[in-house]
């Protein structure tokens, strides 16, 4: 086999960017290679279109690699490693494959949907004081440990009943109306996010939703989330709750119509008839596809849970 005829710089070269020499064109003496042959590779680059589109997808910037023909074996070396840019000291890496489906899902989201968001700060004191009571009453007969978040998953599902078209989809130019109300929970992991469905909330306790929901939040974070266990979502909660975040802006997960993200609770001095107090204070951030929703049946979907959160017995009979 003949060998590629190279001067000692330009393989030295050659190996630190992981060229290889064959099929490169020399412009030394008796059409060896040399150094500037090298260096020059960069901007002559062969990229192949079906490289592209698997780079694309893996999240391999291609501007990092230095080989002088790019096809898509070529890019498959480097999905989920470090590549070192030229020039630089940062890492980049290949996103993950939840990472890819999120970035896809909110992509396509935002796509489809002219999207908007209405948020108020709401006091929950009575809410709260409920709220202890029977965390504590659940407890001492079941052992069931419920949480904030089961009482909003019930408080959405309360006003979601009384306002179908935020519970709908809208698919293909129809309007489907969901019969039951199944809200999904955005639960937080190391690589990324998921948001496991409680299923048929209205008719459920908020100790049955506390049973669910750490069921469902159990398998997701030991990776035995299944297909079923996500699928079929009316309505999503994103609860920040345990973050320093006040407000967010949730963005709708698709085909539903709407997501409500809330912050922490946060004491704050409020007037109350004329006289300043301190009460626990939480912002509600309702986003919504306006194709479906306007804004003022938003505002009354907001209002019955601010109703609610003034009479919250009605939540745990």
């Amino acid at each position: 086999m003949q060998r590629t005829m190279a001067t000692p710089a330009a393989r030295q070269l050659a190996a630190e960017r992981h060229i290889d020499l064959k099929g490169i064109k020399g412009s030394g003496e008796f059409g060896s290679i040399v150094k500037a042959d090298i260096e020059k590779l960069r901007t002559n680059q062969r990229i192949t279109p079906l490289a592209r589109k698997v780079a694309g997808y893996y999240g391999v910037e291609l501007d990092h690699l230095s080989e002088s023909a790019i096809r898509k074996e070529t890019v498959l070396k480097y999905v989920g490693k470090s590549i070192a840019p030229a020039g630089g000291s940062e890492n980049v890496v290949a996103p993950s494959a939840m990472r890819r489906m999120i970035a896809e899902r909110m992509k396509q989201s935002m796509d489809v949907a002219p999207q908007y968001t209405l948020s108020a700060e709401y006091d929950v004191s009575l809410l709260l004081e409920r709220f202890e009571t029977e965390k504590a009453a659940v407890l001492a007969s079941s052992g069931t440990r419920i949480t904030l978040t089961d009482v909003l998953v019930k408080l959405a599902a309360y006003a979601l009943s009384r306002h179908e078209l935020v519970n709908a989809s809208l698919i293909d130019g129809m309007i489907h109306y969901h019969k039951e109300i199944n809200i999904g929970v955005a639960v937080a992991l190391e690589s990324g996010l998921t948001v496991p469905v409680i299923r048929n909330v209205r008719e459920k306790s908020i100790e049955q939703i506390a049973g669910d929901r750490a069921a469902l939040v159990g398998k997701a974070r030991e990776g035995r989330i299944e297909q079923r266990d996500i699928d079929g979502g009316t309505f999503t909660l994103s609860n920040l709750g345990m973050y320093p975040i006040d407000q967010m802006t949730p963005i709708i997960n698709q085909p539903e119509s709407a997501i409500l993200g809330t912050g922490r609770v946060v004491r704050k001095p409020v007037v109350i008839e004329d006289t300043i107090a301190i009460r626990p204070m939480m912002t509600f951030s309702a986003t919504a596809d306006h194709r479906l929703i306007d804004g003022a049946l938003l505002a009354e979907f907001m209002k019955t849970m601010h109703d609610c959160l003034e009479e919250p017995n009605r939540l745990f009979e």
